[in-house]
């Protein structure tokens, strides 16, 4: 997010050297935008900003967890027992459909071209980028529906982040007792 206005300083440390210099930022004297709605279009930045990095790290971590998965089926299917091949398999795909689900709320996952951006259905982490930019669009503070579209997104990010966590406990859990005890490296949280 932009700085507010107001003063500032900056500091360049070299070794034992320490230089420091003030330095101010000043809003658009033809704008009569208050300090408070610079103040509040840089907040609702930062928490957009923050939920979209949280959003991000959460779609990082469920691509993690399948990839992982994928990668114990494949080694299960150099395993010597059937059973534990076609049951590893088949639990890595039910763990990576539940894991899917969720991406899929966040993320639009069936992009296959620059066209599907037109096309496809936007998901929860455009939304909360396009609200950012929206904030950021002028020198004023943001409206009470920017306001009201972070909360509506925030809580449907955070209900998906808690399915997600319904999954580690559970699915992931279960999925790792089973690699275990075939002898084969866990998923890895």
């Amino acid at each position: 997010p932009q700085s507010t206005p107001g003063s500032y300083q900056v500091q360049l440390k070299v070794g034992n050297s320490i230089q420091t210099e003030s330095f101010q930022i000043f809003g658009d004297p033809r704008l009569k935008t208050t300090q408070e709605d610079y103040q509040a279009q840089f907040d609702l930045q930062r928490k957009v900003r923050d939920k979209l990095s949280e959003t991000n790290k959460t779609i990082d971590r469920i691509r993690r967890i399948q990839r992982q998965s994928m990668e114990a089926s494949k080694r299960a299917g150099d395993s010597e027992t059937i059973s534990d091949r076609e049951a590893i398999s088949k639990a890595s795909r039910e763990l990576n459909k539940k894991l899917e689900e969720i991406e899929s709320e966040l993320v639009q996952i069936d992009r296959e071209g620059p066209s599907d951006f037109v096309r496809a259905e936007v998901k929860l982490v455009d939304m909360l980028a396009g609200l950012i930019a929206g904030i950021a669009m002028g020198d004023v503070g943001p409206t009470r529906a920017m306001n009201e579209l972070f909360e509506d997104l925030s809580g449907k990010v955070d209900e998906q982040l808690s399915k997600l966590q319904v999954v580690i406990d559970r699915d992931v859990a279960e999925f790792n007792d089973r690699v275990s005890d075939a002898e084969l490296t866990a998923i890895l949280l």
